[in-house]
């Protein structure tokens, strides 16, 4: 702490060593960091100077402790010999990060509405004894609070850049998607809905963007479907200060992503209707907003005609 009074920005890593890569050893399932980590950061921000944190580790531990205590965060996780090299090149800007993050990172222990993963139905809720108004963690019960979806600290897919990207011009060909099965016929090929959208680099400094293409059912018959489930992604090529990229990527039929499990032989898929929307990027919610310009209109997809014949 003595150090850094005398600096003009102060970087701190901290985490866990590299052999930490399980939940099991993690005393009461807390995964809350340790409390020197804790203190070190809340004395530092003392300081009143720009704090950059650097978290090292197999698996994530909570950061809510200290993130209102610094100015950035860059989760490294187990970045290899070359990662020190690399954390100073996102650190001084000489590489624009562009990375999403491929879990949903928790704000809370499991005890106390940690949430539930990327993956997981509409029926499932946050229901805990924690109140995330007031933040405290023995609130009496049966006075649950309730999160939909439940709090997290990033959702899954969020990533931040040095520049900013903007989305527009979504568009949908034609919102339905027929399901033929095998030999599927190529005249067909041409009825695929296909989802376009503008990528503008709106900032400062170029940069690549990953746009990720979520699916949020409306309805499926006889199945609980997922909140949300990641479809696809795509990244655009480097994009200058105000320069623009049209993506676009069809939503095929020829796979088993449409289909659902066979309720009685998990072995085979079975053909489901349903209805559904597209959504961009990892905060988006076309469950809860279905009006909101990342969200396309809903797609109707069903089988052809003779399907049943």
């Amino acid at each position: 702490v003595e150090e850094a009074k005398e600096s003009d920005v102060i970087l701190i890593g901290i985490g866990e060593e590299n052999y930490a890569e399980k939940p099991g050893d993690l005393p009461n399932d807390d995964m809350s960091l340790p409390e020197g980590q804790i203190r070190l950061v809340r004395a530092l921000a003392a300081e009143k100077k720009t704090i950059i944190l650097v978290y090292f580790g197999g698996r994530p531990r909570l950061l809510s402790s200290v993130e209102p205590y610094v100015d950035a965060i860059l989760i490294a996780f187990l970045p290899g010999p070359d990662g020190g090299q690399a954390v100073y090149d996102i650190i001084t800007g000489k590489i624009n990060p562009s990375a999403n993050l491929p879990i949903t990172y928790p704000k809370y222990n499991n005890n106390y509405g940690g949430g539930i993963p990327y993956y997981h139905a509409i029926s499932q809720q946050c229901t805990t004894a924690h109140n995330n108004t007031t933040g405290t963690t023995n609130s009496p019960l049966p006075h649950y609070t309730y999160q939909s979806p439940c709090q997290v600290q990033w959702p899954f897919g969020y990533g931040l850049s040095y520049t900013t990207f903007q989305y527009t011009n979504l568009q949908i060909s034609h919102n339905q998607l027929l399901y033929h099965p095998p030999p599927y016929p190529e005249a067909e090929e041409s009825k695929t809905p296909t989802v376009t959208v503008t990528v503008t680099n709106t900032g400062t400094r170029g940069g690549y963007n990953t746009v990720l293409f979520f699916v949020f059912d409306q309805y499926r018959k006889g199945v609980t479907p997922p909140y949300k489930l990641l479809y696809n992604f795509t990244r655009t090529p480097y994009l200058q200060p105000g320069q623009s990229q049209t993506i676009s990527v069809p939503i095929h039929n020829r796979n088993d992503f449409f289909l659902t499990v066979g309720p009685n032989d998990d072995s085979h898929y079975v053909y489901v209707q349903r209805q559904f929307r597209i959504g961009l990027g990892a905060e988006s919610d076309c469950r809860r907003n279905p009006s909101d310009k990342l969200c396309t209109d809903p797609i109707i997809f069903q089988a052809v005609s003779n399907f049943y014949n």
